[in-house]
C-alpha cells in the first residue's frame, strides 16, 4: 500500500483536545488547505482569544507561514499559536510555538489571551491530567481511513496517540492510557463507524499490543498493530485470533531492528496463522528486502517519492507479480464493495510502478 491512497487523517487529538473544554473550544478539520472566510465559525465570542494550529507531519516552514498569513487575514485579532513535534522549528514567526497536548496551553489562553509566548513546553503538566476521548462521534462521510488497511472489508481508521491532543502523531511514544481509557477509545470509534483500528502507536510494547488485541475482542472490532522493534514482536507472542487482522512490521534500515531482525518474528507469526505486512524503509536493497517479501501478505511504502525509482519499481514486481500478490487479491475479492476499496488501495501502486 502507498500513503498517498490512504484517505483523510482522522484528527483524533484535537478532537480529545477540543472536548476536554466544552463549549470553550471548536474544533476545525482542514486537512490539508488553507482556511476560507466561510470556515471559520462563529464562537459566540467574537473574535476568537486564540487559534491552536497542529502542524501537519510534512510541513515545512513555507506551509507554517502560509497557514499563518491566512489566519492573520481571516482573524486579525487572534493569538495564533501553532503546535506540534516540530512547532519550534518552522513557527518563528507565530504569535508562539508550543509542546504539548494543549490541555495547559487552552487553560491558560481562556484566562489570558496573551496567556502564551514564545516558545512553550507543557507536555509534563500536560501528562497530569490525560485527555479523555469525546462523547460525541466524528463527522459522517469525512473520509477518514487507515493508510495501511485501506483494502478491509470494513471501515478501518488509523490511530496514533490521540491522548497527546497536539502532538498526536509524535515519533516517540508518550502517556500512559489506562486499559479504561483505552477502552473508551475504541467504543468511540466504533461509535463513529469503524469496524477496525490500525494501531500506529510508535515503539508499541508487546504488553500493551496484548491489551489492545483484547479490547478489540471485547468491543467487536478487529485490529490491526505495528511493531517497530523486532522484540517487541517476538515478546508479544500473538496468536491468530478474529479481532486480530494484521501485523505491521517497521524496520530499520540497518541498526538492531534493521530488516534482518525481523526476519525470524515475521515467520513466527506467520507460522501462527497471523497476515503479516511490512513496512519497507526508503532504498531498502533488492537481498535485504527479499526474505521480508517472501513473509509478507502486505507492504506499505509511505514515502514513495523519496525512492530511487529503480529501488521502489524492483520491490513492487517482486512482491505483486513474481510473487503472485496482485492475483491472490483479485481472487479475494467478493463484491464490488471490496473492488472499490482494492482499487483505492492500488492506485498509488501502479501509478508508481508505471511512471517512476
Amino acid at each position: 500500500m502507498l500513503a498517498r491512497g490512504a484517505g483523510h487523517p482522522a484528527p483524533l487529538g484535537l478532537s480529545c483536545l477540543a472536548a476536554a473544554f466544552p463549549g470553550r473550544c471548536l474544533l476545525l478539520d482542514l486537512q490539508d488547505r488553507l482556511p476560507e472566510k466561510g470556515d471559520i465559525p462563529s464562537s459566540g465570542a467574537i473574535p476568537f482569544a486564540a487559534v491552536i494550529v497542529a502542524a501537519a507531519a510534512g510541513w515545512q516552514p513555507v506551509d507554517a507561514a502560509m497557514m499563518r498569513t491566512r489566519l492573520a487575514q481571516l482573524l486579525p485579532e487572534s493569538r495564533l499559536i501553532l503546535g506540534g513535534p516540530r512547532a519550534a522549528q518552522i513557527g518563528s514567526d507565530w504569535d508562539a510555538t508550543l509542546h504539548g497536548t494543549g490541555r495547559v496551553a487552552c487553560e491558560w489562553l481562556l484566562k489570558d489571551p496573551k496567556g502564551i509566548d514564545g516558545t512553550v513546553d507543557t507536555l509534563e503538566a500536560d501528562l497530569r491530567s490525560p485527555l479523555g476521548v469525546p462523547g460525541a462521534p466524528l463527522a459522517e462521510q469525512a473520509g477518514y481511513a487507515a493508510s495501511a488497511e485501506k483494502s478491509g472489508s470494513q471501515p478501518t481508521i488509523s490511530v496514533h496517540q490521540p491522548w497527546l491532543g497536539l502532538l498526536d502523531r509524535l515519533a516517540e511514544p508518550a502517556g500512559t492510557p489506562s486499559r479504561g481509557d483505552l477502552t473508551d477509545l475504541v467504543i468511540w470509534l466504533r461509535r463513529s463507524g469503524f469496524g477496525g483500528i490500525a494501531f500506529e502507536t510508535p515503539r508499541l510494547s508487546a504488553q500493551r499490543a496484548q491489551q489492545l488485541v483484547e479490547i478489540a475482542g471485547e468491543q467487536g472490532m478487529t485490529i490491526s498493530l505495528r511493531f517497530d522493534r523486532a522484540t517487541d514482536a517476538t515478546a508479544a507472542r500473538l496468536t491468530h485470533s478474529p479481532p486480530l487482522q494484521r501485523v505491521w512490521l517497521n524496520p530499520t534500515l540497518d541498526g538492531p531492528d534493521g530488516p534482518d531482525a525481523f526476519v525470524p518474528p515475521a515467520a513466527q507469526l506467520r507460522s501462527n496463522g497471523i497476515s503479516i505486512g511490512i513496512r519497507l524503509p526508503v532504498d531498502l536493497l533488492p537481498d535485504a528486502a527479499l526474505p521480508l517479501l517472501i513473509e509478507a501478505d502486505e507492504i506499505s511504502i509511505d514515502h514513495p517519492a523519496a525512492w530511487q525509482p529503480g529501488l521502489l519499481r524492483h520491490h513492487l514486481v517482486e512482491f505483486y507479480w513474481r510473487r503472485g500478490r496482485l492475483w491472490k487479491s483479485l481472487w479475494r475479492l467478493r463484491s464490488a464493495h471490496d473492488l472499490v476499496r482494492w482499487l483505492r488501495g492500488m492506485y498509488g501502486i501502479l501509478d508508481a510502478a508505471l511512471t517512476r
